[in-house]
């Protein structure tokens, strides 16, 4: 994102700059504009996702819960590239709103895995722990989904990864 300037973007959409500047104050609104659909459905799942764990007897949610993010992550490849790309970058910049919804996934990942612990679903790892490693190999595996690396259908990646994870993570 940073190494883009706003004359290599309105170059590569065939606008003039000044249509740019009508619509974006900089590449912080842009980029904060893309993700905004993806992030406010990603962050809408997971926290239905907390609702259902409230009553929640097994960890069958979770295959529900990867299966429409999936949904919503495949649909969106473009988006979903440029957060995988940028998001452990620095708080700073026009990289800062990706960083912040990276943030808000991986705060949203340890609350469901305190939850799940609190109905006695999974191993009391510590919840960071597991919510990390969830969230880093998803984001791993997506993006060798997106770009191209063999790993099957794509849209049974994300399912056998978390019955993978809760075989080794869920209450025995």
């Amino acid at each position: 994102i940073e190494a883009t300037t706003i004359d290599d973007i309105t170059r590569r959409a065939g606008v003039a700059k000044g249509s740019y500047y009508r619509y974006f104050a900089d590449k912080t609104a842009l980029v904060e504009s893309l993700l905004e659909p993806v992030a406010q459905a990603l962050l809408s799942s997971m926290a239905r996702a907390g609702t259902a764990l409230d009553g929640a007897v097994d960890t069958g949610l979770y295959a529900l819960l990867a299966a429409e993010l999936a949904g919503i992550l495949l649909s969106n490849p473009d988006v979903v590239r440029l957060y995988l790309q940028e998001c452990r970058a620095p708080l700073e910049g026009s990289r800062a709103p990706v960083r912040r919804l990276a943030d808000q996934v991986a705060q949203h990942a340890v609350l469901l895995t305190k939850k799940a612990h609190a109905r006695g679903l999974l191993r009391e790892f510590p919840a960071s722990v597991s919510a990390l490693s969830v969230v880093g190999a998803v984001e791993r595996l997506l993006f060798a989904v997106l770009t191209g690396e063999e790993t099957g259908d794509p849209l049974t990646v994300s399912q056998g990864l978390i019955s993978l994870v809760l075989d080794g993570i869920r209450a025995r």
